[in-house]
């Protein structure tokens, strides 16, 4: 919270992380409420029957501790800004574009996702292209590829996947 614009929902949104207000989920009837009002994240952070959390609200964020099993959170986060000096300006999911293509596909790198691997698994699982990003424009050729729904899967540092269709 301390690098945000502001102590708020639009502070948090703005973040690095982009936390929405998600909603809350009732540890009565398990239903999720509140959406675009509050959200609570838990960090990993615990002390006995306790977690510690970063509530956010339309007018207010702040870290407090809640019950284990108050349930109440729709997401996990870690506590962890160990990197976000290295994170800052630089998105680290690849742009993939043209896609839809009929040929090759690029990836737009930045220095967050040089070094990542990526996996093409065609609508089987199959994998049909894997390879490392090296270099800040990185072309896939996908021309020996029947046309179809393909799913590329970025994987360390990054995670993260993507529907390619081929034409």
């Amino acid at each position: 919270m301390a690098t945000w614009d502001s102590q708020d929902a639009a502070g948090a949104m703005a973040s690095l992380l982009k936390l929405p207000l998600a909603g809350a989920r009732s540890r009565m009837s398990g239903m999720i409420g509140n959406v675009n009002a509050f959200v609570m994240y838990r960090t990993r952070e615990s002390n006995g029957a306790d977690t510690r959390n970063l509530g956010i609200a339309v007018d207010l964020a702040m870290m407090g501790t809640r019950a284990k099993g108050d349930g109440n959170c729709v997401r996990c986060i870690l506590d962890d800004t160990s990197r976000l000096d290295e994170m800052e300006g630089s998105e680290p999911v690849p742009f993939v574009y043209p896609n839809p293509t009929n040929h090759s596909v690029i990836l737009q790198s930045t220095i967050g996702s040089l070094g990542c691997s990526y996996f093409l698994y065609d609508s089987n699982g199959k994998t049909q292209v894997s390879g490392q990003i090296v270099q800040e424009n990185q072309t896939i050729d996908l021309k020996s590829l029947p046309s179809g729904l393909y799913h590329l899967h970025f994987a360390s540092p990054i995670w993260s996947n993507q529907r390619v269709v081929k034409y």
